[in-house]
């Protein structure tokens, strides 16, 4: 009986200290996604007046369709291949083809507030778990357009993000470094924001 009540005993106390351990390892993933930069609402970005890493909270609202979810680019620089050109600036790669890379502009909102996000290459990946590339196999695939819009691109409607941007004043442009879905990033962002208003 006694040895049971050890063996219990020691349970309990290994269980508090993986349970902490847990707690310690959320808060550090909090901050590690919170750190270095400054919380603003989506409404308060247009009064940003300096380049700025920034971090907010929104609803994914809208796809801006007049734009189109990717492009191809020239892998040694920052280029988009205009195919008007004929391809004449990129004959010196002897590529057969040019990186097909992801160009996302989403409006989220929240509160009322609406704003326009650019998601790039390198967060839709992490987003979908697959490069532009497959994406355009599987719509070839099926017949579609290249053109059209992907089923995981569809799929963002509606979810609602804590997001890590980098806002660029000349452009007035604010470029999606990572997004979290996960709740405790989301509800410490949205206590910010409200605390903002409260000392407002």
């Amino acid at each position: 009986m006694r040895e049971l009540c050890l063996i219990l005993i020691y349970i309990a106390t290994v269980y508090a200290f993986l349970m902490v351990l847990s707690q310690s390892s959320q808060s550090n993933m909090v901050e590690k996604f919170l750190q270095n930069a400054q919380v603003v609402s989506i409404g308060e970005i247009n009064n940003l007046r300096q380049d700025c890493y920034c971090l907010t909270v929104g609803t994914v609202d809208e796809i801006i369709i007049d734009a189109p979810w990717s492009y191809d680019s020239c892998p040694n620089c920052t280029t988009t291949f205009d195919p008007s050109k004929g391809g004449s600036a990129f004959r010196w790669l002897n590529l057969p083809f040019l990186p097909f890379q992801y160009k996302l502009n989403v409006r989220m909102e929240h509160n009322g507030d609406k704003g326009n996000f650019l998601l790039w290459n390198a967060t839709c990946i992490k987003l979908f778990g697959k490069t532009a590339e497959e994406c355009r196999d599987e719509l070839i695939a099926v017949g579609d357009d290249i053109k059209v819009f992907p089923t995981c691109v569809d799929e963002i409607l509606s979810k609602t993000w804590a997001v890590r941007f980098k806002f660029r004043s000349q452009l007035r442009q604010s470029s999606v470094l990572d997004m979290s879905e996960e709740l405790h990033h989301i509800q410490s962002l949205i206590a910010t924001l409200g605390l903002k208003v409260i000392t407002k």
